[in-house]
Order: C-alpha cells, then structure tokens, then sequence
C-alpha cells in the first residue's frame, strides 16, 4: 500500500547512506546520523521514519498491524517474547491434541483408505463445510471428532508459520539487524548483482560490514536482556543502551 511503499522509500533513503572509509570499506547499517526530510530533524543512526505512525523510530524493525504500533528499539523485546509464547502455546497444544487426533486419523484411513473425498468432500481431514460448522455451533453444538480436526489443522498451520517467524527474528538478532535493515541488505545485494552478475564472489567478498554487530552474545543481551531468565520470563525490564559502532567510522 502507499504508507508500505513510503515507509520503503525512507528506508532506501537511509541505506543509501551507507558509507565506505578506503576504497572498498563499506557499512552497513549506517553509523552516521541523517536527517529526516518529513520530521525536518536530525534522527540518531539506525533510525527509520515510518509513514504510518509518522515518526523516526529508532532500530525500527516493522509497523505491525497486529499492535497498531511500530516495532523498535523500545519495545523489541516484548514483540519477540509474544511471538515466542504464541509458539510455545501452539507447540502445547499440538503436543495435547495430537494423540487423539492421530486416533481419529487412523480409524478414517482403516475404515475408507487414503481418501482425499469422503462424506463431506472437503479434504483429507473431512470438515464439514462452515455453513454447517456454524449452524452446529448455534444449536446442536460441534461434533467433538470435527472440532479437534479443526483446532488440530489451525494449530498445526499457526505453528509451522510462527516457528519460521520466530526462526527469522532468532536470526536477525544473532546478526545485530532488524526486519527492515536485513531486508534492505537484500535489496542492495540484489541491485549489485543484478548490475554485474558476472562478478558474483567479489560482490559476497565485499559485502558490507555491520558496524553494529557485536557478536551474537551482545546482540542478544542488547536486544533481549542480560540473562536467560529475562529471556523466557515476562517481566518488565528497560532496554539496554544501543550498541556503538565497535570501530570507529570516518
């Protein structure tokens, strides 16, 4: 939409900063400070205007729709830890349900074989269509063998995405980036490539250094908290000081 390809568009303006010091030096993120055309202010490096709540935030990961907020330096943590639990609360649940819902599996396939077809027509799992789910729930109520296929299918398709959403986010922390810096890294690569595609092993060689990244230790610590604990437990605690450049940038 237009506030995505604003946002998109700031983000490249920002990247664009990324500086070489010699002649094949080059950073990324930015460690220099830039100054916002929509704010008309100077914003601290690693800082991104988002159109949508029109402000530079800073270390801004993404505007999530589901929070009504941007995602950045102040509340990362607690984004993380609630995809984290979500996680968990699936993989408990399918932990839960599974055995009974691979009872039910088995008797279908012993009773009809492997059938994609049966009663209902609707696939492997054999749901009644939602017109009739819903009309159950107002009257009759659910038939228990349909409702623990249907919660086991959410459940299942829910995990696998937020084990690959949480997976990115492990790996962007490990990195010392956001969502949006890595996805901008991506573009740039990209644009290289595409310029010179024959010249492929200097391009990787000469990727650009993140003057932010302090090894996955410090990364974690910044971003999620000094301890395990402050990992896995939900408790308030401040953000930690952003990282400094861990060399010196001219």
């Amino acid at each position: 939409d237009e506030s995505s390809n604003e946002q998109a568009g700031n983000a490249t303006t920002n990247a664009s900063d990324t500086s070489t010091t010699g002649s094949e030096v080059r950073y990324f993120p930015s460690p220099f400070r830039s100054f916002c055309k929509k704010c008309k202010m100077e914003r601290p490096a690693r800082a991104h205007h988002c159109s949508a709540c029109n402000r530079c935030v800073l270390q801004m990961d993404h505007h999530c729709p589901w929070v009504n907020n941007c995602i950045g330096f102040g509340n990362y943590r607690y984004f993380f830890l609630t995809i984290f639990y979500i996680t968990l609360g699936t993989l408990y649940g399918i932990m839960l349900l599974g055995p009974p819902f691979y009872g039910a599996m088995k008797i279908q396939f012993k009773e009809h074989g492997f059938k994609l077809l049966l009663k209902h027509k609707t696939g492997l799992l054999d749901l009644p269509p939602p017109w009739v789910m819903w009309r159950q729930a107002r009257t009759t109520g659910i038939e228990p063998d349909d409702l623990l296929r249907m919660v086991v299918a959410v459940l299942l398709g829910a995990g696998l995405a937020m084990v690959v959403f949480l997976a990115y986010h492990v790996m962007y922390v490990f990195l010392g980036l956001t969502t949006l810096e890595h996805s901008i890294s991506l573009s740039l690569m990209k644009k290289e490539l595409e310029a010179n595609p024959s010249d492929i092993r200097r391009i990787r060689r000469n990727r650009p250094i993140n003057p932010f990244d302090h090894g996955w230790k410090r990364n974690f610590a910044q971003a999620l908290g000094p301890s395990f604990l402050s990992l896995v437990l939900p408790i308030p605690i401040e953000p930690r000081a952003p990282l400094a450049p861990k060399r010196k940038c001219d």
